[in-house]
């Protein structure tokens, strides 16, 4: 029988091995306006599907912090903002293949992540104010495009375990 220490300890080298994974990902830069676009959350897209959605937002959200450091944090305080977004992104990506759970979900599950990444995502801190507008808006595209290339990646790899 294993302990809470044991389990506790399992779980904690998941995330570090994943957000490691997520940092290697983060030195695979796509050009953009700001530099910290990368394939930095493939790793927490894949953990949310397939070992536990929450476990999968942690390493979406670290593995942000992690790929924007290796840029130099071009964003400065804003990778906060958008690294609690990352969390909520890919949870929403691992809870919506568990609500359809059929060798399907992956498609309606990544319309969303990629939708709430590449779009929501940036209008979000246009409209609130964190970022310039015209940043939020002229980034949707780069990231709409980076986002379904990582969910691609996380959601093929799942499929291939699943096999």
């Amino acid at each position: 029988m294993k302990t809470k220490k044991q389990s506790t300890g399992r779980w904690l080298f998941l995330i570090a091995t994943f957000v490691a994974a997520s940092a290697l990902g983060g030195l695979i830069k796509i050009p953009s306006p700001v530099g910290s676009i990368a394939f930095d959350s493939a790793p927490g897209y894949f953990l949310a599907a397939y070992i536990h959605p929450i476990l999968g937002g942690i390493v979406g959200a670290f593995g942000h912090i992690a790929s924007a450091a290796t840029a130099g944090f071009p964003l400065g305080y804003v990778h906060i903002w958008v690294a609690t977004q990352m969390f909520v992104w890919c949870l929403s990506f691992g809870l919506v293949a568990r609500v359809f759970d059929t060798q399907w979900a992956f498609i309606p599950a990544s319309i969303v992540a990629v939708f709430l990444n590449g779009v929501a995502g940036p209008l979000m801190l246009g409209y609130l104010g964190v970022v310039d507008m015209s940043l939020a808006k002229g980034i949707i595209v780069i990231l709409s495009i980076a986002s379904a290339a990582n969910v691609l990646i996380a959601a093929l790899a799942v499929r291939l375990l699943a096999l």
